[in-house]
């Protein structure tokens, strides 16, 4: 039975869908069987998995025609994944007030799927709307990429309320796996202090942190403009590398060695 990931933060620009597809393809490649799930509007998943939303059935299609959601699959060289969907955006007021609602991605998706896959990742979308909540209540755990700045940690007090009212009210089970400091710069003193001050920061919080940050890196942008995997266009950089410790470090964190 799969293991669900929600990969989210309620700002853009943090490196949340890079996270998301780089740690389904750690997973990938050490021979896990995963599924990507794009709830993102923007749909930058399904774009990196070179996916296609249009004539073909998306998440869209199952959250609001209850489409199999075996049929929406797609098997790409990134692995499998359910594209995403522009209209999602457009009718989270519908699904909003909908039977279940908030529990739709649960019953329809992750209940039909979660005995063919180790492991599902939902890239969220970067807000606080249905679309986040619905995967927080589905997911076992969260992962929250944020940047080393001021306005990326204070968020953090928003998201973490969102988070434990997803988990009070409907998910009693969903763990925060950590925080985790992405497009990193180990040269400049402010992202030294941050990644240096996050754990305490995150720990006020009932947080954890990951020890490992991923380094900004050139490779990441080229490997997508390639339309190739991180770790088939350039398995030796520093944020290749960063992704495989944040793995080693989220599988110990899930079986409680962490």
């Amino acid at each position: 039975m799969a293991i669900t990931i929600a990969i989210t933060n309620n700002k853009g620009g943090i490196g949340k869908t890079t996270s998301a597809v780089n740690i389904a393809d750690v997973l990938r490649n050490i021979k896990y069987k995963v599924l990507m799930i794009d709830m993102d509007q923007q749909c930058n998943a399904t774009s990196l998995y070179n996916a296609k939303s249009k004539d073909e059935y998306t998440i869209h299609d199952i959250l609001m025609n209850d489409t199999d959601p075996k049929e929406a699959i797609q098997s790409t060289f990134m692995g499998d994944i359910i594209p995403g969907d522009e209209l999602i955006g457009q009718d989270q007021s519908q699904l909003m007030h909908s039977p279940g609602g908030y529990m739709c991605l649960k019953t329809k998706v992750i209940n039909k799927v979660k005995d063919m896959y180790d492991f599902i990742i939902i890239d969220t979308p970067p807000s606080l709307e249905l679309a986040m909540s619905a995967s927080l209540v589905c997911a076992d755990g969260v992962i929250i990429p944020l940047r080393a700045d001021r306005l990326s940690i204070e968020g953090l007090v928003r998201l973490n309320k969102v988070i434990m009212e997803a988990k009070e009210s409907l998910n009693p089970d969903l763990e925060i796996y950590g925080a985790l400091l992405t497009d990193y710069m180990p040269n400049t003193n402010l992202d030294r202090e941050v990644l240096e001050g996050l754990p305490e920061k995150v720990k006020m919080m009932g947080l954890r942190s990951f020890k490992t940050a991923v380094r900004r890196c050139q490779e990441i942008k080229n490997a997508q403009a390639a339309g190739k995997s991180l770790y088939e266009f350039a398995p030796k950089c520093g944020a290749a590398q960063d992704y495989i410790n944040v793995v080693v470090e989220l599988l110990k964190i899930i079986k409680g060695e962490e």
